[in-house]
């Protein structure tokens, strides 16, 4: 068992903000991290801020631009653009 298999209820385990681990992932640009949380079963639409706020794509549009693999690998599942304002 991994470390993560034991600990599974983490990942999406949310900050006061209703971050979780996919949207730091997203955050910092960690493609190999967000691909695992992904595989493990993080949901690549959830918004932050109790379900009003970002989705993890609108963070990564805004963070990392357009052309970035970790928005790439989102738009290729199908993750949907959705933020406060849109």
């Amino acid at each position: 068992m991994d470390l993560i298999e034991q600990f599974e209820d983490l990942i999406r385990a949310k900050d006061e903000n209703g971050w979780e681990p996919l949207h730091e992932g997203i955050r910092s640009g960690h493609l190999d991290v967000v691909e695992l949380l992904i595989q493990k079963g993080a949901n690549i639409n959830e918004r932050t801020l109790d379900g009003e706020g970002d989705s993890p794509l609108r963070i990564s549009l805004d963070v990392n631009g357009p052309d970035h693999p970790v928005t790439e690998y989102l738009l290729s599942l199908g993750a949907i653009d959705v933020g406060p304002d849109l």
